[in-house]
């Protein structure tokens, strides 16, 4: 694993791979000169962050750590700082008079400190990654949303604010839940066509849901393939004509962004997308390796 050469780009280019045998996460990323760092990690989004007992000093270099075991961590994100140090480790960062190695040790952030003394040189900046299991998607849901149509709640979606939950999910279906009522979902991530050729999506969901797809991996350029504007069965995907998606030309190996969102009133719901591969039939997709997760927001 071999970060770029540069610091240029979100989060110094940290990398996040899986050891085939041990499970294990590895951490890669470019350290620049005058920066430290600080590693975060949490097992979904809505949890909370944790820091491990490390610190990282950038020389224009590589710098990387390896975890021993998996554990509990989902996500992982760096957060960095220009404020000047000759001892990462003694020093303290935040003006509260505890220093960086104490505030790991008791669980503390070494960047929050509200008091007059607080130094804002020490300010840090974070994005979060996740590991990139092959069949897992970010789904994040809003609780008690009202009787706001889909089409209206996608305008206003960066108005909702941080999600209830945020959490990887495998595949790309809810299947009759229950549980919850009055609630907006959102999956994100990377469908990588196994084959090249001429796509057909099929969407079906309880209540308003929707189906997106980018021409390449840039969220930006999404367009919407199909779409249920009230409700359908689980099995019903010709219900409405909108349900059924053009057929969109994708090539091998090229991820392209996906999203599928969902909008439920009240009783039972559920969101399931099908696909027909160049040759093949129209087939349920639940979960596959051609399905990769979307890297997160702060």
């Amino acid at each position: 694993m071999a970060p770029a050469d540069t610091g240029d780009g979100l989060n110094h280019r940290l990398q996040v791979e899986i050891d085939p045998s041990s499970e294990a996460p590895s951490l890669s990323w470019w350290g620049t000169a005058g920066e430290t760092y600080f590693i975060q990690v949490a097992p979904d989004l809505g949890f909370g962050w944790q820091y491990i007992d490390a610190i990282f000093q950038g020389a224009d270099a590589p710098l990387s750590y390896e975890f021993s075991e998996m554990g509990d961590a989902s996500f992982f994100r760096l957060r960095s700082t220009v404020q000047p140090t000759g001892d990462p480790w003694g020093d303290n960062f935040d003006g509260d008079d505890v220093s960086n190695r104490d505030e790991l040790l008791l669980g503390s952030d070494p960047f929050t400190f509200d008091g007059a003394g607080a130094n804002s040189a020490a300010e840090a900046s974070a994005a979060a990654y996740p590991v990139l299991r092959p069949g897992m998607l970010l789904r994040e849901t809003w609780n008690n949303i009202g009787a706001f149509r889909l089409d209206h709640l996608r305008l206003a979606w960066t108005q909702l604010g941080e999600p209830d939950t945020a959490e990887l999910q495998a595949g790309l279906e809810i299947t009759d839940d229950s549980a919850l009522d009055s609630y907006a979902s959102r999956f994100r991530g990377y469908l990588i066509p196994p084959t090249q050729g001429d796509y057909q999506f099929a969407f079906t969901s309880d209540d308003q849901g929707q189906l997106w797809i980018s021409s390449d991996a840039n969220p930006f350029n999404k367009q919407l393939a199909c779409y249920v504007w009230n409700y359908a069965g689980p099995e019903q995907w010709n219900k409405h004509r909108s349900q059924t998606s053009n057929l969109l030309h994708l090539e091998q190996g090229k991820p392209v962004y996906i999203e599928a969102l969902l909008k439920e009133g009240s009783g039972l719901s559920h969101l399931k997308v099908r696909w027909k591969t160049p040759g093949g039939r129209l087939r349920h997709h639940p979960a596959s390796r051609a399905l990769v997760l979307f890297p997160p927001p702060l």
